[in-house]
């Protein structure tokens, strides 16, 4: 297909690109669906086949469809992803979490590390077992079983918390 008609087969069906990009929803990167659009176009026509039947509605499904499985891989990916919140990047500052260590010292002892990581990430920080989970690599019930025991070995220290 030479440049020509290719940008009138572009003049004609670029309404189509934009009414398939609103029907499914596309409102974020709509110049990369428009840019699929114009390949799927162009895919469309090269593949076509005009004794089987009109351009139009071959046209209309194929960038559809291209469009959607766009969307599909998508969201594939953004699934397999962990989720990365602010709080995780951003560690506190190490003169702020001494101070912190150094007042919960006493309520502390006797932990063991993961027990200690849930009080200070959790109880402290206030990270859910979710991040806590992709943070350290287990399950949100591991996360909750160290919170279990080290709450029972809290509960045991109450001698130290004066009202």
């Amino acid at each position: 297909m030479k440049n020509e008609q290719f940008e009138q087969l572009i003049t004609q069906y670029e309404p189509m690109i934009y009414s398939i990009m609103r029907s499914i929803n596309v409102y974020q990167e709509q110049q990369d669906y428009y840019q699929l659009g114009l390949i799927s176009l162009w895919k469309a026509h090269e593949r076509h086949d005009y004794t089987k039947g009109a351009f139009a509605p071959f046209a209309y499904a194929t960038i559809r469809g291209y469009m959607l499985a766009h969307l599909r891989k998508k969201v594939e990916l953004a699934d397999r992803q962990p989720t990365i919140h602010y709080e995780m990047v951003s560690a506190p500052s190490y003169e702020h979490t001494y101070l912190e260590q150094e007042y919960l010292s006493p309520y502390l002892e006797g932990l063991s590390a993961r027990e200690l990581t849930y009080v200070m990430d959790h109880v402290v920080h206030g990270y859910s077992f979710r991040t806590m989970a992709h943070t350290y690599g287990v399950s949100e019930e591991t996360v909750k079983a160290w919170g279990k025991t080290a709450r029972k070995k809290l509960r045991a220290k109450k001698h130290l918390f004066k009202p």
